[in-house]
């Protein structure tokens, strides 16, 4: 007698988004850890930013950005139901990228071990500038089914994370991907250079609805003497 096994459910994460689900963030999660397996989500995703709410300009974004540690970006493109997003292990600066990264620390208080707000100093920029990558999704649902990982070439890590004349958000050279942070103008661009995989199927300008930034936090539970 046949039995049809279903491939395994991935597990879903709380997370406060209107553009992803706890599905995507779990996937999300052991890409930061460079695992192929989507088991467990590691840690918890703080929403720190929302276009839509905050409001969308250079000055508001970096005053909800800035100094927070590793972070994902996501976008949802207009009249799609593609989402593409950016990995950044790096704390966001206005002028340029600090010289100390945040951890993914322990986010519950009564069992941190170090303060929520402390750095690791003297982290290797160039190194961590490495574990950059893009992404995207086709779909909200079933994201397994078309997601699309983008790590950064090695060669060009030193440019992974730049910064635009117009104080936009660029990734690699292409840029590679491109965010224009103007309320009047709600688009970016994709220009595959720097980077392994195309996250869209086209080159070019794309127009999105929304962005949501969020600070990535190792949950206690998996503190496993690791830090990132």
């Amino acid at each position: 007698m046949e039995t049809n096994i279903n491939p395994p459910r991935i597990p879903s994460s709380d997370i406060d988004s209107i553009i992803m689900t706890g599905r995507h963030a779990t996937i999300i999660s052991n890409w930061t850890l460079r695992e192929t397996f989507c088991g467990k989500c590691l840690f918890n995703f703080n929403l720190i930013y929302r276009a839509s709410t905050d409001g969308l300009s250079s000055k508001i974004f970096h005053e909800k950005c800035d100094d927070k540690g590793p972070t994902i970006l996501v976008i949802k493109l207009s009249n799609s139901k593609e989402i593409i997003g950016v990995y950044n292990p790096l704390p966001y600066q206005k002028s340029k990228i600090t010289l100390k990264r945040r951890s993914l620390m322990y986010n519950n208080n009564n069992q941190s071990k170090r303060k929520s707000n402390s750095y690791d100093p003297y982290i290797n920029v160039k190194e961590a500038k490495k574990d950059t990558f893009l992404f995207s999704f086709q779909t909200r649902y079933y994201p397994e089914e078309s997601a699309i990982i983008s790590r950064i070439i090695p060669s060009y890590s030193s440019e992974a994370i730049t910064k635009n004349s117009n104080n936009n958000l660029c990734f690699g050279l292409g840029p590679d991907l491109r965010i224009n942070l103007d309320n009047d103008e709600k688009f970016g661009e994709v220009l595959p250079y720097s980077f392994q995989n195309p996250i869209l199927n086209f080159d070019g300008r794309f127009e999105f609805e929304e962005i949501e930034v969020f600070q990535v936090l190792r949950k206690v539970e998996y503190q496993e003497g690791r830090y990132y």
